[in-house]
C-alpha cells in the first residue's frame, strides 16, 4: 500500500512532494518576483506538499542576502501558509550560513535547509555536527538537512544524521546518495522520525519502494524533453524564453521544460500499492 505513516520528530505524513521551484530573473539580472509566485502557484496547483525555497535548483548558492530576503518575502506572500516552506541558507562557511539563516528568519521563514560544508573534502564528523548545532542555536527553526556528496564531498551517514538531529531541529531529509546500502539502512534507522526524501531520479522508485520519505528536488530531471514546452508549465518561464527549451537563470542556463511532478509522483506512489 502507498506509505501513510507519522513521524516521531516531523508534522509531516507520509510521502512528501516537495519541489525545489526555479529562481527567475530578467536579462539584466533583476529578480522576476511576479514570476517567481506565479510558478510557485503552479506547483501548489499540482499539489505540492512543501516548497524548498532557493535551493540549488533555485541558485541559493548565487543569491545575494537581499536577493534571498525578497525571494524569501515572496514565497511566504504567495504560499500564504498553504504549504511549509523551507528557504536553503548553506554557504561554505557557518558564519556566511548562520547570517543567510538570519535574513530567511527576519523575513517570516517557518522553515531553513542547511547541508554540511559545500565543497570541504576532509570535513569530519565532530566539524559537521557543530555547523548544524551552531546554525540551530543561532536560528532555531525547523530544518531540512540536506545531503549531497556531490556539493559537500562527504555523505552524511545515519550515524552522522542522527548526531545532527540530537543538536537540531531537522524535521525532514533532502538525500542525493545512490547507494543502495545507504538507502536502505538510513530508511531503516531514521525513516520513522522524519521524512527521509530522495532528490534524484535515479533512486526515486526504489526509494519510494522502499518505504522513503518521499521526493525533493528539480521536477524536470523526472521528465522527458520536449519541443513542446510552450505548451506546458509555468507561463512566466515561458514567457522569459517564448520558443525554446532553453532559458537563461541569473548565472547559468539550463535546458528542457519544466512540468508537474505529481502526477507522475501519484502514479508512482500508486505502484507501491501492488502486493506481492
Amino acid at each position: 500500500m502507498v506509505i501513510d505513516k507519522t513521524y516521531t520528530h516531523s508534522d509531516f505524513r507520509g510521502q512528501i512532494f516537495m519541489p525545489a521551484p526555479v529562481t527567475p530573473f530578467a536579462p539584466g539580472g533583476d529578480l522576476m518576483l511576479d514570476a517567481y509566485s506565479e510558478i510557485l502557484e503552479w506547483y501548489l496547483g499540482h499539489q505540492a506538499d512543501a516548497l524548498l525555497i532557493a535551493g540549488n535548483n533555485g541558485e541559493g548558492y548565487a543569491l545575494s542576502s537581499d536577493e534571498l530576503r525578497q525571494v524569501t518575502e515572496t514565497a511566504l506572500k504567495t504560499v500564504a501558509g498553504r504549504v511549509p516552506i523551507f528557504v536553503h541558507v548553506s554557504r561554505t562557511s557557518n558564519a556566511e550560513s548562520i547570517a543567510l539563516a538570519r535574513v530567511a528568519a527576519d523575513a517570516g521563514a517557518p522553515g531553513i535547509c542547511l547541508m554540511g560544508q559545500p565543497f570541504i573534502h576532509a570535513a569530519t564528523k565532530a566539524e559537521i555536527v557543530a555547523r548544524f548545532e551552531a546554525v540551530a542555536k543561532a536560528v532555531p527553526l525547523p530544518m531540512l538537512a540536506f545531503n549531497s556528496m556531490h556539493y559537500t564531498q562527504f555523505c552524511l551517514t545515519p550515524d552522522i544524521l542522527s548526531a545532527i538531529a540530537d543538536v537540531a531541529p531537522v524535521c525532514a531529509v533532502k538525500n542525493t546518495v545512490t547507494d543502495f546500502d545507504h538507502i536502505t539502512t538510513m530508511i531503516a534507522e531514521l525513516g520513522d522520525r522524519f521524512p527521509i526524501m530522495w532528490g534524484g531520479a535515479t533512486t526515486l522508485i526504489t526509494g519510494l519502494l522502499l518505504g522513503s520519505g518521499g521526493f525533493v528536488g528539480e521536477p524536470f530531471r523526472l521528465t522527458v524533453s520536449s519541443s513542446s514546452v510552450n505548451t506546458t508549465g509555468p507561463a512566466a518561464l515561458r514567457a522569459v524564453r517564448p520558443s525554446s527549451t532553453t532559458w537563461a537563470w541569473k548565472r547559468r542556463s539550463v535546458s528542457g521544460p519544466i512540468r508537474s511532478l505529481r502526477s507522475a509522483f501519484v502514479h508512482v506512489k500508486g505502484a507501491a500499492k501492488c502486493d506481492t
